[in-house]
C-alpha cells in the first residue's frame, strides 16, 4: 500500500499558531470560543488524518480554554465529512481537517459532487505528508524493483489498499504505474474508509 509519512509541524509551532489565532480571535469577538469547537475529520479514526487532528486538539484546548472535540465522519473519499462541515453554521465551531483528495481532487472528479473547493475557506497549513509505498515484512518483495517488476510480469494480480478513489492513498500508485508505462489496472485498488484501515489491510 501506498502510506503517507507525516512530517508535521512540531507542537511548538502549533501552539505559536494557535496563540496568533486565539489573539485574533480575542480581538475581533471577545466571546469566541465560548463553547466547544469541533474539528471533523473526514476519514475513520486511526489514520494520520486523525492523528493530526488529535495532536492539533490537544494543543488548540490549551490555548483556546474551551474542549476540541474530534469528531470521524469517513466515507465516500472524504465527501461525508466536508459535507457535514459545509451544512455547519459558519461560526467557527465546526472545522475540517482538510485533506487535498477530499477538498481538491475530489471535486475536480466528480462534477455532480454536492461541495466545491470554494465553499471553504482554509485557514493555515498543518502538516506535509509526503507518500510511501510498503509491503507487509513477509512479502517476496523486498525492494521498490521487485515489486515493480511483479507488476509489470503479472498485471493485475497483486493489489493495493486505499483510503478510496480520488484520494492521494489512489493516485500515487496510479502515478507510478503510469511512470512505469503500465496499464492503470496492472495494480487492484482496494478501497477502504480511512487510511487506518487500508494500513492494517
Amino acid at each position: 500500500m501506498f502510506l503517507p509519512f507525516s512530517n508535521s509541524f512540531n507542537l511548538t509551532r502549533r501552539a505559536l499558531c494557535l496563540s496568533l489565532f486565539a489573539l485574533s480571535a480575542n480581538l475581533s469577538a471577545q466571546t469566541y470560543p465560548n463553547k466547544p469547537v469541533t474539528i471533523v475529520v473526514p476519514y475513520n479514526a486511526g489514520g494520520d488524518a486523525d492523528q493530526s487532528a488529535r495532536n492539533l486538539g490537544t494543543v488548540a484546548q490549551n490555548v483556546l480554554k474551551q474542549p476540541v472535540v474530534i469528531l470521524n465522519k469517513g466515507g465516500a473519499s472524504g465527501a461525508i465529512g466536508s459535507q457535514f462541515v459545509k451544512d455547519a453554521a459558519p461560526d467557527g465551531y465546526t472545522l475540517l481537517l482538510a485533506r487535498v483528495g477530499s477538498q481538491a481532487v475530489l471535486p475536480a472528479m466528480k462534477s455532480d459532487l454536492s461541495y466545491k473547493w470554494n465553499d471553504f475557506t482554509f485557514i493555515g497549513l498543518l502538516e506535509l505528508n509526503p507518500v510511501v509505498c510498503v509491503v507487509h515484512p513477509d512479502s517476496p518483495y523486498k525492494t521498490f524493483g521487485d515489486l515493480t517488476k511483479a507488476i509489470a510480469d503479472k498485471p493485475g494480480k497483486l493489489n493495493y489498499s486505499s483510503s478510496g478513489p480520488g484520494t492521494i492513498l489512489n493516485f500515487a500508485p496510479q502515478l507510478m504505474l503510469q511512470t512505469l508505462k503500465l496499464n492503470s489496472d496492472a495494480a487492484v485498488n482496494i478501497s477502504y474508509k480511512g487510511g487506518s484501515e487500508a494500513v492494517v489491510a
